[in-house]
């Protein structure tokens, strides 16, 4: 059988052996990231303000 592994902080890790302990800020209070992105004709829209906000929400 093939083994399967996820990449996580840059490293490849098999995709069986878990990553998060219970303890986890994000586990046990569902915290996480969202942005919305508009793109027109292919071309992300305010491409720097997108990045600076996910850079922020991530601190």
């Amino acid at each position: 059988m093939q083994q399967t592994y996820i990449l996580h902080n840059d490293e490849f890790i098999a995709a069986d052996q878990p990553i998060l302990s219970s303890q986890n800020r994000g586990f046990r209070y569902g915290d996480g990231l969202f942005e919305s992105m508009r793109m027109i004709n292919g071309k992300l829209k305010f491409p720097e303000q997108h990045a600076d906000r996910l850079q922020g929400g991530m601190k």
